[in-house]
């Protein structure tokens, strides 16, 4: 109906082909037959009228609502997206997220040699890397020469209009940027106006017909005197850009603050100007704008937080003195940051590595950030690198190709290559690839990358990351290490097309085949056969054959598990990797049937994938199957079957794993524990019956997955009667139990096992037991009077057990027992006590642990260590101490130890303490072993501190580096922050000299 209102009903525009109708804030655009509205404004249905007969307007009111109520359920990718204040199109997707989740149906192939895939290609003179924006059937993006900004139509490439600043006046007597010329930033759009940023001093408003709605003239930034200025942001109804007010290249880290500006999206009014955040290096990131607590805010690449409407600081950085330069990445409320940071010698990290902090922001007043898991740690791929999150994982690109990826929630790296990454692969007729600055994205499925060098890759998206493709758009230059032919620019995806800009030249990526392939997908889904999808699963379109599995899988359900049974295997990996996906999703005998078909493929890769399956499904007919399956020559289709019969369970699985144990190394026993804890509830009672009827080491196996099990409290008594078991083994897997559900009535019968004939290793294990029920029950008192108690009378062995668990208690009655424990005339008994000091919770212990140490001769080499770690910890609890304090703990630990690991504790520590006497003592330890090393990061780390306070005892210390270390990497740090301290004094004395009149 809209198409018809459109294209028959409205009258000739004598201006041009479209008509924009500012109160309804349509376009009605005759040629292409099409109504484009951008759901930010009510239409003015009145205002149409005038065009249109009534009753047609009556049929176009029932159509027209509909756009406006789903236009927040479009997703971004979508070729129905539209921009609107809530959701800006721009740099880098959606509100600057790296993310076009509606993106589905594109070519994961083409190349601009042969044409393959390209549906067109216009040449827009002026080279650049402003990126493309889409808003409707229109593109816009910024071109250096000109101080140009084009508008492109979506379906033919064809220049709509260009737009010519002329600036030339405003440009500074400086040369630009050498990569990126006069004019890289790329325009945000809102739906209703285009707003462009032009380095050179002006920032202008366009309506999409490119009519000037509101301009403003801002100061010239430029290379030599301020960070670049960078893309446009949009944050609501402000305007937020983000640029420098200097650099001295003489500071580091740099003194100058960034200023981060807000202007009225209507007419370009100044609303804040905010200087108050500095950067930790030059960078050119973009800012990221969310809303969160109900208002817009911007997101700078540390973390600090503002609120757009007013510029005011919310939240500052998780971390200070955060360097390096990745645009922070948002998902929710959930926030990713990194900085680049030199690891210790001792970690076995590479010496440039960055740290990527997981983080919350909790609106509030005061508004907060804080982090939700441990800092990941990977290579500094360099610099200008890219951050991207879906939500549950990490996705990292630096400039030199490589890629990383690791989850969110846990840490844990999944891509190929661990902390070094994946390099993505050069193609042999290519010279170089040149390096990445072009944003990685998620489109739908896949993930995109491109290089300089007009390399671009799709990926398929975490845990499984794989390279499926690598494409073209160069088409020859004589100048190929140029960045005036080059890709800076990062693409759009749009529905099923892809627009990439390399250089001056605009691409449109699409399936030049798709409305044959339609026809077949459309006859498929008819026939509801497999047969009929068979032709389209090879397909010689590898997005043809993705998008026949998945459409396969949706329409015929059940009877879709032969066809993708027969693709696990296929030669094209990812194939086999989507066809398990999707056979995840299926239920029913057909599938059951098939997939125990597959455990007797001589393929262990299909053996295994139809154990994982069967296991998902939680098939009991299958389990007779699966148990045969443990008796395969293939460790890991044993290890497939155990967790199958895991997810399965029933009495045949319990007693297949049982006896499974009996001869199982103790990687599988690891496995049947797992499998076991994991079993549903219902198979309580017959786990129970087999700790009765097991013995040894399958008896123990059962007490452990017991342990990990939600019902673990229910299994007390069973637990009890079993620390009597003449296998210690045993013994140790029931104290699981009272570890992950004990209470404090429990200690009694813990004690009474200390009573028994027992060895070290169930000793303690007691002990552990005993401190957990103390951090879980937090009853401190009662704890201890109940271990006080427990000491009269008790054998020696009892006792050095009962004064080692009385350390986490604290207190004065643990103090007075323990201290009487140290004058004990028994080694054992002395030892003990030290152990108790070692796990004290608090530091009101601290004179006594150097009363301790200043006896050095009643001490021997394990109790030296002990002491020295014991101090150690005392630092942990008193982290915010005086630096004397700090320091007289590090030294006499260190004084203490020959232990390599104590003493890289400690000196570690030294670069939280910015005092000469840290330097001092960092000299002490400087040689080759590990803890020398750390040693020599500690001094490279903190000298440089002291440049203005103590110049020449940083110097010392510095050239004794050079002198004393053989790590070339070290000599080369060292002796560049000597040149850096050294510059920075001839500067000093040079302006303390010009001050004088000399």
């Amino acid at each position: 109906m809209i198409h018809i209102i459109a294209k028959y009903l409205l009258p000739q525009n004598p201006v041009g082909f479209e008509m924009w109708n500012r109160r309804s804030a349509c376009f009605f655009n005759r040629q292409a037959g099409s109504l484009r509205y951008f759901g930010q404004i009510q239409p003015d249905f009145a205002a149409i009228a005038k065009y249109c007969h009534a009753a047609v307007v009556a049929c176009a009111l029932s159509v027209i609502p509909s756009v406006v109520s789903g236009a927040d359920t479009v997703l971004y990718g979508d070729a129905a997206f539209m921009p609107t204040s809530e959701r800006v199109a721009g740099w880098w997707g959606e509100n600057v997220s790296g993310r076009f989740p509606g993106a589905k149906g594109f070519p994961l192939e083409w190349d601009s040699r042969t044409g393959k895939n390209i549906i067109w290609v216009t040449d827009v003179e002026d080279w650049g890397h402003s990126s493309p924006v889409i808003a409707g059937d229109r593109m816009f993006f910024q071109s250096d020469g000109g101080d140009h900004i084009i508008c492109l139509a979506l379906d033919d490439g064809r220049v709509l209009w260009r737009r010519d600043m002329n600036l030339g006046y405003l440009r500074p007597n400086t040369t630009h940027h050498w990569k990126h010329g006069w004019n890289f930033t790329t325009p945000a759009t809102d739906g209703r106006l285009v707003y462009a940023w032009w380095p050179k001093g002006a920032f202008t408003a366009y309506d999409f017909d490119g009519n000037t709605a509101w301009s403003i003239t801002l100061p010239p930034h430029y290379e030599n005197n301020a960070l670049p200025c960078v893309n446009v942001v949009l944050a609501g109804n402000v305007i937020v850009l983000r640029h420098g007010t200097g650099h001295n290249r003489l500071e580091f880290p740099p003194r100058q603050p960034q200023m981060t500006t807000g202007y009225d999206i209507t007419d370009g009014t100044k609303l804040w100007k905010n200087t108050t955040v500095r950067p930790a290096s030059w960078n050119y990131q973009t800012l990221v704008p969310l809303k969160l607590g109900g208002e817009w805010v911007v997101i700078d690449w540390r973390g600090n937080v503002m609120r757009a409407s007013d510029g005011e600081l919310l939240a500052g950085p998780p971390e200070e003195n955060m360097r390096g330069s990745h645009v922070a990445a948002v998902y929710g409320d959930k926030l990713v940051v990194s900085h680049t940071f030199s690891p210790s010698a001792r970690s076995g990290l590479p010496r440039n590595a960055r740290r990527f902090l997981n983080c919350r922001i909790i609106p509030g007043n005061p508004w907060r950030i804080e982090q939700v898991a441990d800092p990941v740690v990977i290579r500094d791929f360099g610099d200008d690198g890219t951050t991207l999150f879906d939500g549950e994982y990490v996705y990292v690109c630096g400039e030199r190709a490589v890629l990383a990826a690791y989850n969110f929630h846990t840490g844990r790296i999944v891509s190929p290559g661990g902390i070094e990454g994946m390099p993505l692969p050069k193609p042999d007729d290519m010279r170089s690839l040149g390096s990445v600055y072009s944003r990685i994205l998620r489109a739908g499925d896949y993930l995109y990358a491109a290089t300089m060098q007009g390399a671009h890759f799709i990926l398929s998206t975490a845990p499984e990351i794989r390279v499926l493709a690598v494409n073209r758009t160069r088409i020859g230059t004589s100048d190929p290490g140029s960045y005036r032919d080059s890709t800076l620019s990062t693409p759009v995806f749009h529905g099923n097309r892809i627009f990439i800009r390399h250089s001056n030249l605009i691409f449109c990526i699409g399936d030049t085949e798709e409305e044959e392939h339609n026809r077949l997908f459309e006859q498929a889904a008819a026939a509801e056969s497999a047969d009929a999808y068979r032709p389209l699963l090879t397909s010689a379109r590898l997005h043809v054959r993705y998008r026949a599995v998945q459409e396969m899988t949706a329409k015929l359900g059940d009877d879709a598990a032969d066809e993708l049974f027969a693709l696990f295997k296929a030669e094209d990996p990812h194939m086999r990797r989507l066809a398990i996906r999707h056979a995840r999703t299926l239920q029913g005998e057909n599938s059951i049937a098939v997939f125990t078909g597959g455990l007797k493929e001589p393929d262990p890769l299909i053996r295994r994938t139809s154990l994982a399956l069967l296991g998902e499904m939680r098939a009991t007919a299958g389990t007779a199957d699966i148990v045969a399956c443990l008796k395969d020559a293939d460790e890991s289709i044993q290890a497939a079957a155990v967790r199958a019969l895991g997810m399965i369970g029933g009495e045949h699985a319990v007693k297949a794993l049982v006896e499974y144990i009996a001869d199982a190394d103790e990687n599988m026993e690891a496995l049947v524990i797992d499998a076991l804890s994991f079993m549903p509830d219902r198979n309580s009672s017959v786990l129970a019956a087999y700790t009765t009827r097991a013995t040894g080491r399958a008896k123990a196996c059962l007490f452990h997955a017991i342990a990990q099990r939600s019902d673990a409290g229910d299994w007390k008594k069973a637990a009890g009667e079993a620390l009597r078991d003449a296998d210690t083994g045993v013994r140790i897997a029931a104290l699981g139990i009272f570890q992950a559900s004990g209470t404090i009535n429990d200690l009694g019968l813990l004690l009474k096992a200390l009573e028994t004939d027992i060895n070290d290793e169930f000793a303690a294990a007691l002990e552990s037991t005993m401190t957990a029920i103390l951090a879980s029950s937090g009853d401190h008192e009662g704890y201890t009077r109940v271990l006080l108690d427990g000491l009269e009378d008790a054998a020696p062995h009892v006792r050095r057990s009962v004064i080692r668990a009385l350390g986490p208690a604290g207190g004065a009655a643990a103090r007075t027992a323990v201290d009487r424990a140290w004058n004990d005339s028994r080694p054992e008994i002395r030892a003990a006590a030290l152990d108790a000091f070692a796990a004290w919770p608090s530091t009101d212990i601290l004179d006594r642990l150097f009363a301790i140490a200043g006896e050095p001769d009643r001490l021997d080499a394990a109790q030296r260590d002990i002491l020295a770690g014991a101090l150690l910890h005392m630092d942990d609890l008193h982290i915010n101490a005086d630096d004397d304090v700090r320091l007289r703990k590090i030294s006499a630990a260190m004084s203490l130890t020959r232990s390599q690991d104590l003493r890289s504790n400690g000196l570690e520590r030294l670069t939280d303490i910015p005092t000469v006497e840290s330097l001092n003592i960092a000299g002490i330890y400087v040689d080759s072993t590990p803890a020398g090393m750390i040693a020599a990061d500690a001094i490279i780390e903190l000298a440089p501190a002291f440049t203005e306070s103590h110049p020449q005892r940083a110097l010392d210390a510095l050239r004794a580096l050079v002198r004393e270390v053989r790590d070339r990497g070290y000599r080369n740090d060292a002796q560049k922050a000597i040149d850096e301290i050294e510059k920075k004094r001839t500067s000093f004395d040079d302006l303390m000299m010009d001050g004088l009149g000399l």
